[in-house]
């Protein structure tokens, strides 16, 4: 039997993996490649003095950028993006 919290965290663990799989594929795809709302993830997170320019991770969130910019559920967690409408 599995704990009151247990189904939650296994729910938030699928989501994530979910949408990181989902983003890894956007991007060697080439899908939302040119649309507004990754031209202007890209260009903010470009800006953004947490992203290793490197790597291409945020030092913060530890996300790998090119990928995650392409999930339109995805959200920067200090709120640098704006919604998409």
């Amino acid at each position: 039997m599995a704990c009151g919290g247990c189904s939650n965290k296994s729910t938030k663990i699928v989501q994530k993996t979910s949408r990181i799989v989902e983003g890894w594929t956007n991007l060697l795809t080439n899908r939302h490649k040119n649309t507004p709302f990754v031209k202007s993830r890209a260009q903010i997170c470009a800006k953004c003095k947490h992203l290793n320019n490197t790597t291409k991770f945020c030092k913060l969130c530890r996300c790998f950028i090119p990928a995650k910019i392409t999930v339109k559920k995805e959200k920067c967690p200090f709120g640098y993006w704006g919604k998409i409408t």
